[in-house]
């Protein structure tokens, strides 16, 4: 249930809407692929807080933990 072989015309529309379609996903992937770098970039940064924060909890105003003895003694 072939109809024959497509005129230039019809192939080159198939080809042109082809193209389009490739390019709006081209550019739907690169503005994803651009979020996940905004949010990997700000996921080291909070890594790069948290690895300071435990390899120096001794700083005074740090969250943490005393060694003060607990209340019921």
């Amino acid at each position: 249930m072939t109809n024959g072989p497509k005129s230039d015309s019809e192939r080159i529309t198939d080809l042109e809407t082809r193209s389009a379609f490739q390019e709006q996903a081209y550019e739907e992937l690169s503005a994803v692929v651009a979020e996940q770098m905004r949010q990997l970039e700000k996921l080291e940064k909070r890594l790069e807080e948290l690895k300071d924060k435990v390899e120096s909890p001794g700083d005074p105003g740090g969250d943490a933990p005393q060694d003060d003895p607990p209340p019921h003694y």
